[in-house]
């Protein structure tokens, strides 16, 4: 969820009128999904970044190939 997506929720659960200790409980529930996404996001940056490397080693490979 991006942040922007998480004021315009707050700001409409303010102006509705929700208790303060359900926004506390949604907060902390967006909370936990946040960090989620945050490890995911971090997963698969690793892995993109793991697919890149492969792809240059395969082209290297195939140049050298190539060559000989």
């Amino acid at each position: 969820m991006r942040k922007v997506d998480l004021l315009t929720l707050v700001k409409s659960l303010i102006n509705e009128g929700v208790g303060s200790k359900k926004l506390k409980m949604k907060s902390g529930k967006l909370e936990v999904e946040l960090i989620e996404m945050n490890a995911n996001h971090e997963k698969l940056q690793h892995s993109y970044n793991e697919v890149i490397e492969y792809k240059s080693l395969v082209q290297k490979d195939g140049e050298y190939s190539l060559s000989s």
